[in-house]
């Protein structure tokens, strides 16, 4: 039975693909992704205290977190809980929708907390609106914050050739394109983007187990594009599908606490490196790509995890 659901996850079955950038490219050009993506993620790093997310969302998380600032259920040490009361002193701001924007250093705040607290991995990713600590920054934004990126490219002749936003999302673009093609020979200039940002998760935060919710924008095809070049499996970070196990009995657990039976789960691990593009198709199967559990486990790499998504739909 191992054997079948292995060839199960390596064709694709459920969702989704692994493709190494290495396979696919030559050395040269391999080199030349890396190099660009370094000194993109680098020039990211130097902006992102600086950054918003892109997304408002409901007050549930902020709410719960100022109440637990005070209250101190996590157990944090009193030098802690005294430094959190007075950063959370002050109302939670909301827009006129009643939402609100968390913004990068607040995301690192309270990972950093839940850090140097005795919750667990559970707990936490109990917590209401915990899906909500991740930021979500759309590419124009970062050109809107960075000097850098602003910088115009000028050819010999004096023209403008690209500014670099173009050039990142050129770069994003076509390794896109060229994975498609190279798993379904399927041709993404068919497809309109219908989404395209970056998540940004700093050191300690995580994103808990969830699925990707399809149905407001009737995607066909979710790719994912890591800009971190540096990995060593200290750093974790990894997003975590889990897939149930089929058939064996000695599989299934019994949960006495609850009085139900749970399958064992089959956990796939991609290492967040930009060699590993990961490719969710939407079409095949019902969409089982969106049913499948996934998480990303907890970042320990004294840098940012950057992942950049971009979702497509058949014109």
């Amino acid at each position: 039975m191992d054997g079948w659901l292995n060839k199960k996850i390596f064709d694709g079955y459920f969702g989704f693909q692994i493709v190494k950038l290495n396979e696919l490219y030559n050395e040269d050009i391999v080199k030349e992704i890396k190099s660009f993506f370094d000194k993109e993620s680098l020039e990211i790093d130097d902006i992102s205290d600086t950054l918003v997310s892109s997304r408002s969302s409901l007050p549930q998380f902020a709410n719960w977190f100022k109440t637990e600032v005070f209250e101190n259920k996590a157990q944090v040490s009193e030098v802690t809980s005294d430094r959190y009361k007075r950063m959370f002193r002050k109302n939670i701001v909301l827009d006129d929708d009643g939402r609100v924007t968390y913004s990068y250093t607040y995301i690192k705040n309270v990972f950093q907390y839940f850090h140097k607290s005795l919750f667990n991995l559970n707990q936490i990713n109990d917590i209401p609106g915990i899906q909500d600590l991740c930021l979500t920054v759309e590419p124009y934004e970062l050109q809107n914050r960075s000097r850098t990126l602003l910088t115009n490219h000028i050819g010999e002749d004096g023209w403008i050739l690209l500014d670099k936003n173009n050039l990142f999302l050129n770069q994003i673009n076509q390794i896109s394109t060229d994975v498609i093609r190279y798993l379904y020979n399927d041709d993404l200039n068919d497809y309109d983007r219908v989404q395209q940002h970056l998540n940004i998760i700093p050191k300690y935060g995580m994103m808990g187990t969830h699925t990707d919710n399809t149905s407001g924008d009737n995607r066909d095809y979710t790719i994912i594009i890591y800009l971190n070049t540096e990995y060593d499996k200290r750093y974790q970070g990894e997003l975590i599908f889990d897939i149930p196990t089929f058939g064996d009995e000695d599989k299934i657990k019994f949960d006495s606490q609850d009085n139900k039976k749970y399958v064992e789960l089959r956990q796939i691990k991609v290492i967040p490196n930009y060699l590993n593009v990961v490719v969710m198709n939407h079409q095949i199967n019902d969409n089982i790509a969106g049913l499948v559990n996934h998480r990303v486990s907890k970042n320990l790499n004294g840098r940012n995890r950057y992942s950049l998504y971009t979702t497509y739909r058949k014109k």
